[in-house]
């Protein structure tokens, strides 16, 4: 049974980590007003996007206290588990392009896969 939870944590957090780590950078000296125009268009973008990153985290939060479970072996919780690790698969491949323009959301995004990643990391130094 651990190696079955290892191995879904592995994948999960894999799938994950590999959505997330674009960046994007700019020269703000060569900022002209076409290029001010498009930043505000894109905040309104991000709070549309940020609700997709929001329900993400929702899914971090509902996954976390499952890892204790999954880790002894609770068939249920591993059910469970499959299915939010989907969803957040799900989600991180629409979030992709948003998290890569925005470092705002891309922050939020780090930190709180972060937390689920130390977690996970815990449940799995226990074995």
């Amino acid at each position: 049974m651990k190696k079955v939870f290892i191995s879904m944590a592995v994948a999960a957090m894999l799938t994950l980590v590999a959505c997330g780590g674009g960046s994007k950078s700019t020269d703000s000296a060569k900022e002209t007003g076409k290029e001010a125009t498009e930043k505000t268009e894109t905040k309104s973008e991000v709070s549309a996007s940020s609700g997709k990153l929001d329900e993400y985290i929702k899914l971090i939060e509902k996954a976390t206290p499952l890892l204790e479970k999954v880790s002894k072996g609770d068939m249920n919780a591993v059910q469970e588990y499959t299915k939010i690790t989907e969803e957040m698969s799900k989600l991180a491949t629409d979030l992709q392009a948003e998290l890569a323009n925005s470092p705002e959301l891309m922050k939020k995004y780090t930190d709180a896969y972060q937390k689920f990643s130390e977690e996970a990391a815990k449940l799995m130094g226990q074995q």
